[in-house]
């Protein structure tokens, strides 16, 4: 079922992980999707992909950090297409320089800000009046568990998360009488090609003792999510926050202990 026909999608960060997952999940339910990334070749390579799929992808440069950019981009979009429907907040920056309150310099506060919190309010901004003029349409802002429960690390990526779900809630306030949803999916561990290569086996099977499902998460997981959000099915769910974890958070932080404890 293309239950997404006709409708015109920008995917950020949509050149691997969760991005490409969700781009190939769209395209199979009709919709045209404009793969955004940094990564401008890794972008055109998954287009491709698409399109020899037999579905209907088109990449474009995009740099979350320049506003301007984003403004241009949003305008060819809407000048090509016709319009938007539908902005996948994906893109995300880290930096292994992201550690405690204390070490965390303003510089860095800038960049990751930029990227993951002002630049996807950027582009929310630009594409807002295309989906009032088209009657409606659906944002996704990829989260994550960082931005609702703290670590002793990665202080500006957690921050900014948060800071995402407070965007996400704004939109769905402010436009839902205008036909516009905007939800946001906050994932746990995912086994993008990126995680898959900075876990070793030891430390995926503590992590998998502390989730509840038998298997890690996978891309297409929150993929299928992002599906279903951006649906018609999903047009009376708006303003909220799916955690999509493998149940990391729902349990006790003793219970992984406990069970080992047990033998």
């Amino acid at each position: 079922m293309q239950e997404l026909s006709g409708k015109i999608a920008i995917v950020t960060g949509a050149a691997s992980g969760i991005g490409k997952a969700t781009a190939e999940a769209l395209c199979v339910a009709g919709a045209l999707v404009v793969i955004a990334d940094i990564d401008s070749r890794g972008g055109q390579r998954v287009a491709e992909e698409l399109r020899k799929a037999g579905h209907t992808a088109e990449a474009r440069s995009l740099d979350l950090a320049d506003s301007s950019a984003i403004a241009v981009f949003a305008d060819r979009v809407i000048a090509a297409h016709g319009g938007i429907d539908i902005i996948v907040n994906n893109a995300v920056r880290t930096d292994p320089r992201d550690g405690q309150v204390a070490d965390i310099s303003a510089g860095l506060w800038s960049d990751m800000l930029a990227v993951n919190l002002i630049g996807p309010a950027q582009l929310s901004r630009c594409a807002i009046p295309s989906m009032i003029q088209r009657g409606g349409g659906a944002f996704v802002h990829v989260a994550s568990v960082a931005g609702i429960r703290s670590e002793d690390t990665r202080t500006c990526y957690g921050t900014t998360k948060a800071a995402l779900i407070a965007l996400s809630r704004s939109i769905a306030v402010q436009y839902g009488k205008q036909g516009i949803t905007s939800n946001c999916i906050a994932p746990g561990l995912i086994l993008t090609p990126a995680a898959a290569a900075t876990f070793d086996a030891h430390m995926l099977e503590l992590l998998r003792d502390h989730h509840m499902t038998r298997d890690l998460g996978q891309p297409e997981d929150i993929a299928a999510m992002i599906r279903f959000l951006v649906s018609p099915a999903a047009r009376f769910i708006t303003g909220h926050t799916l955690v999509a974890d493998g149940g990391f958070t729902a349990s006790n932080p003793m219970v992984a202990a406990f069970r080992k404890a047990a033998g």
